[in-house]
């Protein structure tokens, strides 16, 4: 008895429907599992076989003419970016290919925004910008005119009259002149002849 059926036929009877006899017998899942086997082309055009998913330490072959072999040490680059690193005919480690910048022509659409209350903050922005502009030129002109006022006090400081001060030992000089005469009378006297 096989309820599979039973219950067909009973499902049969309620619709009033003769179908043509159906084989409902359900077949056993196999125990041998056949993995699939992935394909790859490499960048120098080899195509590369592995077993199921790529991942490390799957066996991954080579197919040439002669059929498939184990893949060589090394790293085989796939033509998408992938680069696989192999050793002793098993994946080691797996690089995944990095994706290449877009250009402007490639990249989504934006929705539309609105840029009307932007332009109007940019031209606030603006006149704010005109009007520190404005203050910050008639406070550089008050800072010239500043300046230009102590240049001149400096300029009259350096102009008053001189003050000229007698040199240090100016007695001196006097005294020294006085003994000299002195000494050059003495002198004539002495030369006077004797009476």
């Amino acid at each position: 008895m096989n309820p599979f059926k039973d219950k067909l036929d009973a499902i049969k009877l309620l619709l009033g429907i003769k179908l043509a006899e159906v084989d409902t017998s359900v077949e056993e899942p196999s125990t041998t599992t056949e993995t699939e086997q992935s394909t790859a082309t490499a960048k120098d055009g080899t195509i590369i076989k592995w077993d199921g998913e790529l991942a490390q330490g799957v066996d991954i072959f080579v197919v040439g003419h002669t059929g498939q072999m184990p893949a060589p040490d090394g790293n085989i680059e796939f033509e998408d970016g992938t680069i696989v690193a192999v050793s002793a005919g098993k994946v080691t480690s797996i690089t995944a290919s990095v994706a290449p910048e877009q250009s402007v022509n490639d990249m989504p659409v934006m929705a539309s925004v609105d840029l009307e209350p932007i332009n109007a903050e940019i031209l606030e922005l603006r006149a704010q910008m005109v009007i520190l502009q404005n203050k910050a030129n008639e406070v550089n002109e008050a800072n010239k005119l500043s300046f230009s006022k102590i240049i001149e006090l400096v300029e009259l400081m350096n102009i008053t009259p001189e003050v000229k001060a007698e040199p240090i030992g100016t007695n001196f000089g006097k005294q020294e002149e006085k003994q000299n005469r002195i000494n050059a009378l003495a002198a004539a006297i002495k030369s006077l002849p004797k009476r």
